[in-house]
């Protein structure tokens, strides 16, 4: 018999289509199985990328606090930070993300020596890196003061009366054992990691930076001659940033004059190189206490004039020149009776490159609103009288009060008037409606109360007043004037 030729072609073309179909299902199930493995692969390795992440903290913690010597950390803000990043990361699956927490976990629960280790494994340190090192040991110096604080207030004072206290601090300013175990594991602790404790006004302790642990433990110093310079001088009185009025009555008056001296010699060799904001902290806070207190000192006002005299004719080149300068003319006022005379912050902005030259005469201090007294008088002779001629006779500072008082009295076309002509003259009415818009939003008088200093600079006829924040004195606001044949004006506005 011959085959059916259709029929046969049929019958394979069934059994292809019954193979093709079990294929299509064998490879689903395949691929059902596939993913249903990688499925539990994926939550096995969350499982143990949950556990490596936070055993990897407390491995870190637990290193962390034997460097510290220290059985429990928990309170140190590193610590908590880092404990966040783990319990945050423990639920992600990525790769990348968990190798981010490790290193932030990492970065965190470094001690001191840990990190200056780090800084000299670098060799070539940089600039960058010196200041990031000082950063970091700053931050942990404020953790090691909130846990000794937190110790010291709960743990020590606990049934103890004023006359035990006093015991137990006296034990620990002269190195002696507390006869509290905690309290001596802590002070060896900060000894370990360069800091000491130091006694404070309300009779308790601080912690203090010990600089001749970062001269000993820091291996670079070539590219840092102002540092080192400081940090020895330091080192050398005292040892800390402290000095104590107790400590300071033993100075005799030319040993005070000589510090302030050396202090500024070591600023000088900073010109044209960078200062650390630790240093720079370092140099004007000392340098400032040296002359509150000598300034201050209950000493026999005929020394003090002869004193304070042969400064001034001594070291007309001094950037102390101006302060005592000034204090001398309020000490004349008063027949050099005793007064309370202060210096602030006006050094360490003296001590500043941005503001070279400059004298204690050109800052003030912006606790006013207006800033110039004479600018309530000279609005109302501008806005309603509509006088000109006198604002030939105003200061660069004197127009910025007048300006900013007539933006905020709602004066938009008198404070436009204040402009030199060129900047009118680009755009009258963007520049109306931009200080209509601080006018309304009181912008001026809201952001007055975040400054603290404003700065005077005169070159020829330019001006600059520069206005400092409050937290850091660092500078947030310029005005730019230029003196005309109408008086000065303003040029420019910058907001930093």
């Amino acid at each position: 018999m011959v085959p059916n030729y259709e029929q046969n072609t049929s019958f394979k073309n069934l059994r292809k289509k019954r193979l093709y179909l079990f294929g299509f299902i064998i490879l689903c199930i395949v691929l059902a199985v596939i993913s249903a493995f990688q499925y539990v692969k994926e939550q096995d390795g969350l499982t143990d990328k949950k556990v490596s992440v936070e055993e990897y903290f407390l491995e870190k913690e637990k290193v962390f606090a034997g460097q510290l010597g220290l059985n429990n950390v928990d309170t140190f803000p590193e610590v908590k930070e880092a404990k966040q990043i783990a319990e945050n990361t423990s639920e992600s699956i990525r790769t990348d993300e968990i190798n981010k927490a490790k290193e932030e976990i990492a970065n965190l629960l470094r001690t001191p020596t840990m990190l200056v280790k780090a800084y000299n494994d670098l060799q070539a340190s940089d600039e960058a890196s010196y200041l990031a090192l000082m950063e970091d040991l700053e931050k942990f110096h404020f953790s090691l003061s909130e846990f000794l604080h937190n110790l010291w207030t709960k743990d020590v004072f606990q049934n103890k009366t004023v006359h035990e206290m006093k015991e137990i601090r006296n034990a620990l300013m002269e190195g002696r054992s507390s006869g509290i175990d905690a309290v001596d594991k802590m002070i060896r602790t900060l000894e370990s990691q360069g800091y000491m404790v130091a006694s404070v006004s309300d009779g308790g302790i601080s912690v203090v930076q010990n600089f001749k642990w970062l001269l000993d433990e820091i291996e670079n110093w070539e590219h840092l001659p102002g540092d080192k310079a400081l940090f020895q001088f330091m080192a050398e009185n005292s040892g800390s940033m402290s000095l104590f009025i107790d400590e300071m009555e033993t100075f005799q008056m030319e040993d005070i004059f000589s510090d302030l001296l050396e202090l500024e010699a070591i600023h000088h060799t900073y010109q044209g190189d960078s200062i650390s904001s630790k240093a720079a902290d370092i140099l004007s806070w000392r340098a400032t206490e040296l002359l509150n207190f000598y300034l201050l000192g209950d000493v026999e006002k005929e020394r003090k004039k002869e004193e304070l005299e042969w400064f001034l004719a001594s070291h007309k080149d001094s950037v102390y020149w101006s302060i005592v300068n000034k204090a001398v003319q309020e000490y004349r006022k008063v027949d050099w009776e005793h007064l309370d005379y202060y210096v602030f912050d006006e050094l360490s902005i003296m001590m500043d490159e941005e503001f070279e030259d400059v004298q204690v005469g050109d800052i003030t201090r912006t606790d006013n609103w207006p800033l110039m007294r004479r600018t309530i008088e000279d609005f109302k002779r501008f806005a309603e009288e509509n006088e000109k001629a006198f604002l030939l006779e105003l200061s660069p500072l004197e127009v910025v009060s007048l300006y900013l008082y007539s933006i905020e009295r709602g004066e938009i076309d008198h404070a436009i008037q204040l402009y030199d002509h060129s900047i009118i003259e680009q755009g009258t009415e963007s520049l109306r409606q931009e200080l209509l818009m601080q006018s309304e939003s009181h912008f001026w008088n809201n952001q007055y109360s975040t400054l603290s200093y404003l700065v005077k600079q005169r070159e020829g006829k330019e001006a600059t007043i520069s206005f400092l924040q409050r937290e850091e004195n660092e500078v947030s606001m310029v005005f730019m004037l230029q003196e005309t044949v109408e008086g000065w004006k303003l040029v420019d506005i910058t907001a930093k």
